[in-house]
């Protein structure tokens, strides 16, 4: 059916590309559908909504080379990233899953212990579903950025844990009956962030609902040991800057994980540091706003939007 056309879509990036941004008939169709709330809750307002959010990560990267507008990639093993063109365009890339990339040929040889269980072949389509996939994560956190930040900031409090023991959960995937929507869609978006090792370690009190544990045993557990070494492998490498990413893909195959990391547009500070997580806190718990307007740089956009989103406390 109709639905069926717009997952169809996550294949065709290249047509979302070109016919969804905010300047092409389709893409301004698309914004004045979600601008109505009459439409907020159509079945296809979840799939424009999923289509919206990778057209913003594309459009926001438009006038980036080439080699930058999939995020900004790190070498698996020594975990060095540059910004500049050059660093990002001579990465080299796992040839078998195409999702995992090195600063140097000694790096992937000595990285091939710890991928290999993860690497898989990839076919073409789902390279383009796996972009799609990752740069509609991108938008969202992009998008929800001062939501997220407060919420982590909160659950920081209430855990006495850091920044980098924190995970954030997404759910793209649309489960309800009638196809309202996926929770990650929702407006405004649902998304909750817990502490990571709570998904990996003891009871896993943390997993997910749509992990079947309660349905499926026999599914549940043939997966979940690849899924505890995925976390494991991705969690031991997370670096200060980057935010971990637990995502429900929206055909519901499998999950992903991310690390995913941000910079302020002008100041190019990490928007997932610990210093600027430090930051916010100290601006919600004591309204001093002088570290967090600093790293945003005071008096632009982004420092009125942050004192906007954290002025209200963690009510």
């Amino acid at each position: 059916g109709i639905l069926k056309c717009y997952d169809d879509l996550r294949d065709c990036t290249s047509l979302i590309e070109k016919k969804f941004t905010e300047d092409q008939p389709c893409g301004k169709a698309c914004k004045e559908i979600l601008s109505r709330p009459i439409f907020h809750r159509h079945p296809v307002a979840g799939k424009l909504r999923m289509i919206a959010s990778y057209t913003s990560w594309v459009e926001k990267q438009a006038d980036s080379p080439k080699e930058m507008r999939d995020g900004n990639k790190l070498c698996r093993k020594c975990n060095k990233m540059e910004h500049s063109t050059e660093f990002q365009k001579n990465l080299l890339k796992c040839s078998r899953c195409k999702s995992a990339f090195y600063c140097s040929k000694e790096c992937q040889v000595a990285d091939w212990k710890a991928h290999k269980p993860f690497c898989k072949a990839v076919s073409s389509k789902a390279t383009k579903v796996m972009r799609f996939n990752e740069q509609t994560i991108y938008g969202f956190v992009e998008n929800n950025y001062f939501s997220i930040l407060k919420e982590i900031v909160k659950v920081s409090i209430e855990t006495g844990k850091s920044k980098g023991d924190l995970l954030l959960e997404l759910d793209f995937y649309d489960s309800s009956k009638n196809g309202r929507g996926a929770p990650a869609l929702q407006t405004p978006p649902q998304f909750k962030v817990a502490v990571s090792k709570g998904y990996f370690e003891g009871s896993r009190p943390n997993e997910p609902d749509w992990f079947y544990k309660n349905v499926d045993r026999t599914c549940y557990n043939a997966n979940i040991p690849m899924f505890v070494k995925s976390m494991k492998d991705l969690y031991n490498r997370l670096t200060d800057v980057h935010l971990f990413v637990l995502a429900r893909p929206p055909d519901n195959q499998g999950f992903g994980v991310y690390r995913i990391q941000l910079q302020s547009p002008i100041k190019k500070n990490h928007m997932f540091s610990q210093d600027t997580i430090d930051a916010a806190t100290k601006a919600i718990q004591d309204g001093n706003f002088g570290p967090i307007s600093s790293l945003f740089g005071v008096g632009t956009d982004d420092d009125r939007r942050v004192r906007m989103a954290l002025g209200g406390g963690l009510a």
